[in-house]
């Protein structure tokens, strides 16, 4: 990164300059969080003049004034130039300036202008002071560094590694070029100007004054005695870099840094990590401009920048999250290309946009400068929260608001798009959220910007108050944006059963809505109308565009808005959204119930266009409403007159029923009644039924000759009739329709039905369509065809309309239209721009269950499945049977003869009469029944229960002889088949063991696993006690911690002892309670630490934090006390407390730790960044609390192992306190037995003999 290395002290700033060749610049890596200097390609540096090192002078040498009058003198450590004309130029051999040396202009005044211009091989060492009363230019090719001990303070300063002519500074048109070195400047610099101009300028120290820093190869600096006009740099054949890491002082002026490139790969970059600071100074309002060229430059901001105006304007803009902008109510300018609010790999974050936001106004616009670099387009990615100020989204092309937005108090939204290029818009898919006493704007290119009232509320029945949605009532002309969801559920009581007063309807003859609403993709739900005696009824009743303005910016226009279960019911003219409109709609999307006589649409009931320009758009929207009328009725639209459809659909159903004396007709699954227009793009999925002209998209065209076009659609509902009934269309007339296909199925009572089209009529164009005659049940595509034209089209099978190479043959677009997702649409084709709502189809009725097999003599099969419904220890044993066979639909008695632990003995009979207490039978179904038997003997004694189970069918009697070995641990037996005796009736089946082993106890379970009694019937269970107590069924792991786990019992104790290790000492402090034991391994001599916890849940949870922050010292000492003295990588180990303690050790140090339960350490401000938890491995008792209470461990997210040990001695949350017993889940010593357990089965299951 060029800093020349930071150029670090002062006189090793010019060492590093010598040492080095190139400077290296250019383009950042494509981070866009990220705003580190950039790594520079090599195919791009900058040349620094070769010569011999040499020390500098502490003063200038080589003096020789060859323009102007001045006089040059020194005197000990300071040189003095005596200046008598208002220009002077002067050449230097050199011009260095040593610590503790001054060098003073005396100039005539401060307007006087002084060119130094180096001419010799050494870079410029400004160590000392250089002082004047006017303006210092000073210009060395060679590179030009002011240390750390420097100081510059000049009326006006311009250090310049570029050349001028001498013509131009003395004309004062002050126009650098050239390819010289590079500044840095690591002092302190003050002047009414201080210009930097180089092909890298870096900034480590202080500026006062305006300031100028500029890299490039041609560059124009305009300025005079008020201070700093313009910089501009004109060309660039190099990388360049501005960077400041430093102080900028602008107060009341201007502070602007800015680089341009020669290209792409030699990019120009500004870099800000420091503070640019140019607060106001009475009137006079401070600016900051951090500028890249719009062609490949870049931005890279962090740091503070405070100002009235900030701009950071570049192709490339990228702000770090720790940038802090201050404008104090003023405006921060950001300017890119392309640019992306995203939480990561964006330019700026949500969370540093909302932060700055709380300083002052922001401004976001984009500059496509015809550029490969950007479209000019803004992308909302992350969510932006603000409660004051302003936030401006200016875009050449168009805004994608695509995660949602907070707004509250006065905070406020302008939207302005398409400002060059004509065809941008703003898409809001996401909602954007804001109070009513904030404020919203659009501004479309060089429009009159057009500002709402913001809504919020549905307010009151009769409201015409223009604050709500109802009192949107009281102005039909004005301008209203939703700004949060609203619940119209009330309005179902309003106006005597009536519901909600339909916006444009006043009563007047001719009312309408005439303004703009925009839902800012909030919803509206649970809209209710019932006036089924009126026309033009929905949430607005009449919309009428200005049909004098111009075609993008007619007033009228409804979009981003949802209206959800709405219940809407008119007579003429009915849609959820509009009764009538010739506006345009825009991403508009409706769902409920609609239900009228005629022109009836689930989002617009009729669209009333009167000309080309004024035809309605329908863009991006839908309707999943079920339509109900008897004449023109449709999906999205009844009637739909010079209008144009694209990228929308339909998914409800529509029926046209009769009503009175009109005829039941033109029903279409998107459009009633098309005439002239346009649909694009666009399909519908419902069920469309009526009598005459029915389509499964368009009922029916009729329009004058070729003047509507139906392209890239599709239908898939069923369609029914009487006359006239297509799968596509109705009745077509005067229409082009191409590239589009139907699958529904088809049917008419009489004649003109077909796959496509029921009836085609004159002057009909038909190009690229298929229909699928499996579903369609129908042969042809065309019903009845009224004109010589004739019908084409393409008949194919279910599976040939999965096929794409068939669309793509007959010249569809695959490539931005279509395409084919097996998992979407059924595998048909499918439009990109209007991808299909999935809708899951109803499960098929199951089918009616076989007859039961006739009865077999003895088929039956036992199989045990043993579960304790019971908390353990306060029930008896109550096993589950379950029985699989035939005929048990006919069971009508079952005995048990029982033997107890206790040596008690008896019979209980269940009989189908009397049944029998406490027991249960249940034939699921003639071949499956569960039964659970009375309680036999003993109350929940753990030993040998062995019964004999006769069970009665009809006159066949099956017995089952049955042992259970039970120590209360909870597992569940294999299946067992029991094969029928041989004379088919009563079969003694031979006896049978299963050693069930159901506990809470781990004497009981440890000693049930080593009687070899009950091995041969073990291996069976092993895997279910395994999954029991493993967890994450690591069972070699837990096998393999348990040395470290005695330890970490044993550093309870007062002489802590475990068999196999030497204890070689223990540490404690009796102030914190710190305590822990050092253990060596008599075999293979490893070194433990094992820290003490705190075995009661309740001190875990009191614990003193300060105390914990000395143990953990406490702990940190100890630990590296034992690396001195053994110089070995001691293992740390632990249980609650002292597992934190182990595990914050080893997050620091990178120690192997094996820990316990551990306290939740996570969240501690010690921590280091990043923690090590690599080698950290955690066992826990899942029914421990800290694994419920604390959601801080350690290393969570980023363990190497989390291994969790089940039923630890688990007792339930009631049990706990009914007992008093509630840390009896955190005892290190139950989570020891548990291990033990699971490695005791573990072993057992790898025992050879078993296997």
């Amino acid at each position: 990164m060029i800093k020349t290395n930071q150029i670090a002290k002062a006189t090793s700033g010019l060492a590093a300059l010598l040492a080095s060749t190139t400077l290296a610049t250019g383009a950042l890596a494509q981070d866009r969080a990220s705003v580190a200097p950039p790594a520079i390609p090599a195919e791009a540096p900058i040349t620094i003049r070769q010569f011999p090192p040499s020390p500098p002078s502490n003063l200038p040498t080589g003096g020789r004034v060859v323009s102007g009058n001045a006089t040059i003198s020194s005197d000990g450590s300071t040189m003095r130039v005596d200046q008598s004309t208002d220009r002077m130029i002067a050449n230097w051999q050199s011009f260095s300036i040593g610590e503790g040396y001054t060098v003073v202009f005396n100039q005539p005044n401060g307007q006087s202008v002084a060119l130094n211009r180096v001419v010799g091989q050494a870079p410029s060492q400004i160590l000392g002071d250089l002082i004047a009363n006017g303006q210092v230019f000073l210009i060395n090719p060679n590179g030009i560094v002011i240390g750390l001990n420097g100081r510059v303070e000049t009326g006006g300063f311009v250090g310049t590694t570029l050349g001028i002519a001498g013509e131009d500074f003395l004309a004062g048109s002050y126009q650098f070029t050239g390819t010289g070195g590079s500044i840095l400047n690591q002092g302190d610099l003050a002047g009414g100007v201080v210009a930097l101009i180089a092909p890298s300028v870096v900034n480590d120290g202080t500026i006062s004054g305006d300031t100028a820093l500029a890299a490039g190869t041609g560059v124009t600096l305009d300025f005079d005695g008020d201070g700093l006009i313009s910089i501009e740099v004109s060309a660039s054949d190099l990388a360049t870099l501005v960077e400041n890491n430093g102080l900028i002082q602008a107060d009341g002026g201007l502070a602007i840094l800015t680089a341009r490139g020669a290209s792409d790969a030699m990019r120009g970059v500004v870099n800000n990590t420091g503070v640019v600071e140019a607060s106001s100074i009475g009137e006079r309002d401070g600016r900051i401009y951090l500028f890249g060229d719009m062609d490949q430059g870049e931005v890279n901001a962090s740091g503070t920048l405070t100002a009235d105006f900030v701009e950071t304007s570049a192709a490339r803009v990228n702000i770090d999250d720790s940038l802090n902008v201050i404008t104090n109510g003023g405006t921060w300018l950001i300017d890119p290309n392309d640019f992306t609010i995203a939480a990561s790999g964006g330019n700026i974050s949500g969370t540093t946009l909302s932060n700055n936001l709380a300083n002052g106004n922001v401004t976001i616009t984009t500059a496509s400068q015809g550029t490969p670099n950007g479209n000019g387009d803004i992308f909302v990615n992350d969510t932006v929260t603000w409660s004051a100020n302003v936030l401006t989204l200016n875009a050449d092309r168009s805004i994608f608001i695509n995660t949602e937005m907070f707004g509250s108090g006065t905070a406020g939204l302008a939207l302005e798009y398409a400002q060059t290029d004509t065809g941008g818009d703003y898409f809001v898919n996401a909602p954007v959220n804001l109070a009513s006493t904030g404020s919203f704007s659009t501004k479309r290119g060089s429009d009159d910007r057009i500002d709402y009232t913001i809504i919020t509320e549905l307010g009151a029945e009769g409201s015409t108050t223009r604050t709500d949605l109802q009192g949107m009532s009281g102005d039909l002309t004005g301008n209203y944006v939703l700004g949060a969801d609203i619940d119209a559920a009330a309005t179902s009581s309003w106006n005597g059963g009536a519901g909600f007063d339909p916006i444009g309807d006043d009563g007047t003859a001719n009312s309408f809505f005439s303004g703009y609403l925009d839902g800012l993709g909030h919803s509206i739900s649970n809209l209710f109308i019932n006036r089924p005696d009126e026309d033009r009824v929905g949430l607005f009743s009449t919309v009428i565009s200005d049909r004098n303005a111009p075609d993008p910016i007619r007033s009228g226009q409804m979009r981003n808005l949802i209206i959800e279960d709405a219940n809407i019911t008119g007579n003429l003219g009915v849609g959820i959204l509009a009764g009538q409109t010739d506006a345009d709609v825009t991403n508009v999307h409706t769902s409920g119930e609609v239900a009228g006589l005629g022109d009836i649409g689930g989002l617009i009931g009729l669209t009333s266009g009167g000309g080309n320009s004024t035809v309605t758009e329908v863009r991006r929207s839908s309707s999943s409403a079920d339509v109900t009328g008897a004449s023109q009725i449709g999906g999205l639209i009844g009637a739909c007159f010079y209008c144009e459809i694209s990228s929308s659909f339909a998914t409800g159903n529509v029926t046209a029923v009769q009503r009175e004396n009109w005829q039941t007709e033109r029903a279409g699954g998107l459009v009633g009644f098309f005439g002239r227009g346009r649909i694009d793009q666009s399909y519908a999925t419902g069920d469309v039924s009526g009598e005459l002209d029915v389509g499964g998209l368009v009922g029916i065209v009729f329009v004058s000759q070729f003047t509507g076009r139906i392209t890239n659609t599709y239908a898939t509902g069923d369609v029914n009739g009487r006359q006239n009934i297509g799968g596509l269309v109705g009745h077509l007339v005067n229409e082009v329709v191409e590239d589009s296909y139907a699958v529904g199925r088809v049917s008419a009572t009489t004649e003109a039905v077909g796959g496509l089209f029921g009836r085609i009529g004159a002057n009909t164009d038909l190009n690229n369509l298929f229909f699928n005659t499996e579903t369609t049940g129908q042969s042809n595509a065309c019903g009845v065809v009224d004109f010589a034209g004739g019908c084409t089209a393409s008949a194919l099978t279910s599976e040939q309309m999965r096929d794409s190479s068939i669309f793509i043959d007959a010249g569809w677009d695959f490539d931005n239209v279509w395409t084919i997702d097996p998992n979407i649409n059924d595998g048909l084709p499918y439009l990109r721009s209007a991808q299909p709502v999935e809708v899951a189809p109803p499960p098929p009725p199951p089918p009616p269950p076989p007859p039961p097999p006739p009865p077999e003599p003895n088929p039956l099969t036992l199989t045990s499945g043993i579960q304790s419904s019971y908390p353990v220890g306060s029930a008896p044993f109550r096993p589950t049977l379950q029985l699989v066979g035939s005929g048990f639909s006919n069971v009508t008695e079952i005995a048990f003869v029982f033997t107890d632990p206790a040596g008690n003995t008896g019979t209980v009979i269940w009989n189908e009469a009397n049944g029998l207490l406490d027991s249960r039978f249940n034939a699921t179904s003639d071949s499956m029944a569960t039964l659970m038997p009375v309680l036999l003997g003993a109350n929940d004694v753990p030993g040998t229960y062995n019964w004999t189970i006769s069970i009665t069918n009809g006159d066949e009697v099956v017995l089952r002889n049955f042992t259970v070995v039970y120590a209360r641990a909870q597992v569940e037996e294999p299946v067992t088949n029991v094969d029928p005796g041989q004379d088919g009736r009563s079969s003694p089946l031979g006896d049978e063991e299963d050693a069930g082993l159901i506990t809470d106890d781990f004497d009981s379970l440890l000693a049930a696993v080593a009687d070899s009694d009950i091995r041969p019937g073990l291996r069976a269970i092993i895997l279910e006690i395994l999954a029991i107590y493993g967890g994450n069924e690591d069972f070699d792991s837990i096998s393999d911690a348990l040395p470290y786990a005695r330890l970490a019992l044993a550093a309870y104790s007062d002489d802590p002892f475990v068999e196999g290790w030497t204890n070689i000492g223990n540490y404690s402090a009796n102030l914190t309670g710190f305590q822990a034991t050092v253990f060596r391994n008599n075999t293979n001599g490893e070194v433990v630490i094992s820290f003490r916890g705190t075995d009661s849940i309740l001190d875990v949870l009191g614990a003193d934090i300060t105390l914990g922050l000395l143990q953990i010292r406490q702990a940190y000492a100890l630990y590296s006390s034992v690396v001195d003295e053994c110089g070995c990588s001691p293992t740390l180990t632990g249980h609650s407390l002292g597992g934190g303690l182990a595990e914050v050790v080893s997050a620091s140090t990178g120690a192997n730790a094996v820990v316990f339960d551990p306290a939740p350490f996570a969240s501690a401000p010690y921590l280091p960044e990043p923690t090590e938890t690599t080698n950290i491995t955690a066992f826990r008792n899942s029914w421990d609390p800290l694994t419920t209470l604390s959601e801080n461990f350690l290393g969570d997210a980023s363990l190497a192992e989390i291994i969790t040990v089940r039923n630890a001695g688990q007792l339930s949350s009631a049990q706990a306190v009914a007992t008093g017993q509630i840390g009896y889940n955190h005892s290190m010593a139950n989570l020891l037995r548990a291990m033990e357990a699971v490695d005791l089965v573990n072993q057992t299951l790898k025992d050879e003999n078993l296997k």
